[in-house]
């Protein structure tokens, strides 16, 4: 999908494995953060000694200059958010590293992103989509998405960070039964 910045891929498969090794990365050095939004059936990542397993709702980070392993035994689909690593970690507060980091659906970012993807995925949104400030508010969720998964296995969210979700949360709530409810309303 055209989107400023971001590349966004809908995958849908059958069980298989996925392996990026150190000599893949040589040959390919773009660092690049892919950011999984899992939407039918499970994955499981494996990267630098971490294992996490995705669930429909959850967000997980992957860090491209790390080699993994992304498996799933079961037909899945899910939203893969490509970023270049300087774009994504311009929007962090925290510049902690991102390995195999993992939002549970509990997080309440899947709704925003489903927002997003809907809109990504209509192509009567098109001109909406080759907009910065709506390529803009999405890298500012998927920043929010990937450092909710870092403070989620490290320590609590920022106090700025509760806020802008619970903002966030209380107007998808408030709007859920509005047709016009957009990502880019929400950003």
């Amino acid at each position: 999908y055209a989107i400023p910045d971001v590349v966004a891929s809908e995958v849908r498969s059958d069980p298989h494995l996925v392996v990026r090794t150190s000599r893949h990365i040589e040959h390919q050095p773009n660092a690049t953060f892919f950011l999984n939004l899992q939407l039918t059936g499970s994955t499981t990542l494996r990267q630098a000694g971490h294992e996490v397993c995705a669930n429909p709702g959850d967000i997980v980070v992957v860090d491209t200059q790390v080699p993994y392993e992304i498996e799933s035994i079961e037909p899945f689909s899910l939203v893969c958010f490509s970023l270049s690593a300087p774009i994504l970690r311009a929007q962090l507060k925290n510049q902690r590293p991102l390995v195999a980091l993992h939002t549970r659906d509990s997080a309440g970012l899947f709704p925003l992103l489903q927002s997003y993807v809907n809109l990504i995925r209509s192509s009567a949104h098109g001109a909406l989509c080759a907009d910065a400030r709506f390529s803009s508010a999405l890298i500012k969720t998927l920043a929010l998405a990937a450092e909710s998964g870092a403070a989620a296995n490290t320590a609590q969210l920022t106090k700025s960070q509760e806020a802008l979700l619970g903002a966030l949360r209380l107007y998808i709530e408030n709007n859920i039964n509005d047709p016009d409810l957009s990502a880019a309303r929400a950003a």
